[in-house]
């Protein structure tokens, strides 16, 4: 029997709406230009040294990881 593949499917971060969105997968995405990325850009996770994946988001020049 085949692998079955899951579409990705997005939705907006609570208190981030129409600044960011999550995916079914956990990737994180740009939804508006700014700060020399551009609108739909996938952020890059990074691992911190217990194992967490993160990044770094922000808007109006303050950031939150």
């Amino acid at each position: 029997m085949p692998d079955v593949i899951v579409p990705e499917k997005w939705r907006p971060i609570p208190g981030w709406e129409g600044w960011y969105s999550i995916s079914n997968r956990g990737r994180i995405r740009r939804e508006r230009p700014g700060g020399g990325s551009h609108c739909g850009k996938v952020l890059k996770l990074r691992q911190d040294k217990r194992g967490y994946r993160s990044c770094t988001i922000s808007r109006y020049n303050k950031d939150i990881q």
